[in-house]
This record gives C-alpha cells, structure tokens and sequence, in this order.
C-alpha cells in the first residue's frame, strides 16, 4: 500500500480488509460474552466450535455485503457456508 496508494478501490483489498476487520470484531464479542470451551463435555465442545465457525462465516459474509453488490450486483448464497 506504501508502494501504490491505489489498492484500496481494489475490490480483493476492500473484501479483505472488511473479512479482517469483521473477524478481530467476533473474536472481540466471544471475549466479551466469555465464551469459551473449557469445563465442557467433548460433544459440547465440538458443538460450541461448530457454531462459532458457522456464525464467524456468515458474519464475515455479512460484512462484506456491500462491497459484493455494489461491484458484481449479485450475490450467491453458496458463498456463505
């Protein structure tokens, strides 16, 4: 970015740094509601991970929402999972 100031009306640069943002956000909301997976059962675990990941994907798909409709118009659903 040092180099060419242009990158930013990139549209790989704009999704990136929105998937990045959007993820150091969730990682802050887990921290606040202390959701962790220590003390539980093993199928609690793999539950809790399970649905953090979904909900972290569409998250990130969410955020990124405006950048894909306003450059392609269209939005495909299978991107979200």
């Amino acid at each position: 970015m040092f180099i060419n100031h242009r990158v930013i009306y990139q549209i790989s640069f704009q999704l990136s740094f929105l998937a990045v943002i959007e993820f150091s956000t969730y990682a802050e909301l887990m921290y606040i509601f202390k959701i962790d997976y220590k003390n539980k059962k093993v199928i609690n675990k793999v539950f809790l991970i399970v649905l953090s990941s979904i909900i972290c994907s569409i998250s990130i798909s969410i955020a990124s929402l405006p950048v894909i409709l306003a450059n392609f118009y269209e939005l495909s659903l299978i991107g979200i999972f």
